[in-house]
């Protein structure tokens, strides 16, 4: 089944939504899309299909029988994004990138917290100046208390994660936050710019004789 977010290339994606935006974005913030997709039953089991929400930040990917039952006529998954600072933080060095989303599955009125089947989970994640990471991974949560890694499928380029979930929950994209260093002006790159600048100082000098030399050659002609 095609995964739609997944696109190629190195062109940057929208501009990321914040339920709790850093302080220099949050100005020009948008909040997140929630949604429910909704997977109906035949043959006793649910039937495939995809779901995205508004803002394309996260995508749920549903196998056929992704849950069983031959009583039941849908199932319903609530997709709300929630501040990463309501839970407990991540462990170690990890960091929240973006928001927490919070997964409900409900049958009528019962609460489900396991899939027959897993569905795939794609999450989009920021990356700025001061929240930058080479590797990125999905954590999930029943509960908010504990944080469990998922086998994560990274694709920086895209700025999305993708993982399986064995059931509702919380999920959250996570990595170790490194700081962006812009170049030294004494390092090579520096270096190489101070060439650059010398270069054309130099041509642009060497035009300006030129020019002068050539107009002074046709006033002693005239």
């Amino acid at each position: 089944m095609a995964r739609r977010p997944l696109l190629d290339g190195l062109i940057p994606g929208a501009v990321y939504r914040w339920v709790a935006p850093p302080e220099d974005l949050a100005a020009a913030n948008v909040p997140p899309s929630a949604g429910t997709m909704t997977l109906r039953f035949e043959k006793g089991e649910t039937a495939a299909d995809v779901f995205f929400t508004a803002d394309n930040q996260l995508t749920l990917v549903a196998p056929r029988g992704v849950l069983e039952g031959d009583d039941l006529e849908e199932v319903h998954i609530d997709v709300i994004p929630e501040d990463p600072a309501s839970f407990t933080p991540l462990p170690g060095e990890l960091a929240p990138f973006g928001n927490v989303y919070r997964i409900d599955v409900t049958a009528g009125d019962e609460s489900i917290a396991t899939f027959n089947r897993p569905p795939t989970a794609i999450l989009v994640y920021p990356a700025t100046a001061n929240l930058h990471a080479t590797e990125h991974e999905i954590r999930w949560s029943s509960d908010g208390a504990s944080w469990t890694a998922l086998d994560t499928q990274d694709a920086p380029a895209q700025q999305q994660a993708t993982a399986e979930l064995p059931g509702g929950g919380l999920v959250v994209v996570a990595g170790v936050p490194q700081q962006v260093v812009p170049s030294s002006p004494d390092g090579g790159g520096g270096g190489r710019n101070v060439v650059s600048t010398a270069l054309l100082v130099i041509a642009g000098a060497s035009l300006l004789i030129g020019i002068g030399l050539l107009v002074r050659a046709r006033g002693q002609d005239a």
